[in-house]
Parts: C-alpha cells; structure tokens; sequence
C-alpha cells in the first residue's frame, strides 16, 4: 500500500533531478561574485561533475559528501545550490538515512529564506518539504509512528526516542509485527529492521526484520546500516486540531 505523498514526492524529485544540472552551469556563471577568479568557478564546476556522476551511478552517500563541499569553500554560492543539495539529501534519505531527510528539510528552509517566494524553485521547494513533514508521521496499526536514525545501538536507539517526550515510547515487539502484518515493507522502514523496545537480558534486545517479516533477537551493542530507531504512540494522545 503506497501513499499518495509518496508518489508525489517521488514524481517532485524526478523533475527535480531532471533541471538540478542544467541549470547549475548558468547559474554558477551569472550569480559568483565577479571577485571570484576563473579557478574558482573551475573548482565549483568540476565538484558539481562529480556530484552529477555519484548521482548517476546511485552513489549518493558519495554525492552527498562531495556537495558539501560546495559550501566549505569560503564564498558566497548561488542559492540554487542549497535547493540542488537538499534534493540529492532527500533521494539519500529515501536509502534509509533519516537523519539525510531532516538535513534536506534545513537546507530547504534555507533556501526559501534566500530566494523568497520569487525564487525560481521556491514553489516546488515548499511542496518537497511539506511532503517531508507528511513523511515524519506515519499512520498504522492505531498508532502514530516516528521514524529517527539509522545505524544505531538498541542502546542509542532508546535514549534517542526518550528525547521526543509528548508520550513517545518504543514500540514493544507486537507492534511492529502489526505494522509488518498491516503494510509489509511499505512503510518508510521498508526492508529494514527496526529495534523494539524489549531487552532479553543486559547484552541482547528484539528487533523485528521487515525483509524476512520476522522478530530476532541479537546484541543490542551492533550498529547496522539498516537498523533504526523508531517511537510510537497512541493516535488518541495526539494533541486536538480544534
């Protein structure tokens, strides 16, 4: 079962992807201070052909860290710059890296605030980040569900969800199982796995496996790419809308 915000957002970064490059030559010549001198402007554009090449081949953890340094060289940048990586960090966040999708929210912020509302991406800049919002709260099994950071401890994971506060918790073993039960791996979790809130003893805790659709039990000290922190609670405790 695929929502309609996912679909739209997928269809938003699809076009979004398609007009990143072909602007950012033009861009980068027109808005660079002119008291920037030509290896600059090289230096920009041969980071940009990099980033362009990890996006090509999948390789967006790569692409991620190559734009950023865009923004480590001490200048001012053209502000589609900040639209262009916060695109790149939503297809990253959709690898399974939430923390990916919170920094894309940031960046998106920000560059709304430079471009104002004239700014060319501004429109689709704020749909993006509204879909990004919908993403942060997910609905099922009766319970409103959070979906926090990967590669964590069961350890980490736990002291992650109690900073929440507003009557976030973990969710126990049979929650997750309904949410797999429910939705299969359509859930923002997708093949991943996701720690419980359920410790066996001192050294190992439950996770619930969204591959196999299957409970294990295993170290709680091991940091894994796809395993992830995850609060639940109760639709009836969310504050009223009236």
């Amino acid at each position: 079962m695929k929502s309609s915000g996912k679909n739209l957002l997928e269809t938003l970064l699809q076009v979004s992807l398609i007009v990143i490059f072909w602007f950012n030559g033009a861009i980068l010549k027109a808005e660079l201070p002119s008291s920037n001198n030509m290896n600059l402007k090289n230096k920009i554009d041969q980071i940009n052909s990099r980033v362009k090449s990890f996006c090509a081949t999948g390789r967006l953890d790569l692409a991620v860290t190559e734009k950023q340094k865009v923004f480590k060289l001490g200048v001012t940048v053209p502000n589609e710059e900040y639209f262009d990586y916060a695109v790149i960090l939503i297809n990253y966040s959709n690898r399974m890296n939430f923390q990916a999708r919170t920094n894309a929210k940031l960046v998106l912020e920000k560059y709304m605030t430079l471009v104002g509302k004239a700014g060319q991406n501004y429109n689709l800049a704020l749909e993006l980040r509204e879909e990004l919002e919908k993403m942060d709260s997910y609905k099922a099994c009766g319970m409103e569900w959070k979906f926090l950071q990967t590669n964590v401890t069961w350890d980490e994971a736990q002291n992650l969800i109690k900073t929440l506060g507003n009557d976030w918790r973990a969710p126990t073993r049979a929650e997750l199982k309904c949410l797999y039960d429910e939705v299969e791996n359509q859930s923002p979790i997708k093949d991943g796995w996701a720690w419980s809130g359920e410790s066996k003893d001192s050294y190992t805790a439950w996770y619930f496996g969204f591959n196999f659709g299957k409970e294990y039990c295993y170290y709680r000290g091991i940091r894994a790419k796809f395993c992830l922190a995850v609060a639940v609670r109760p639709l009836k405790n969310l504050p009223s809308t009236n």
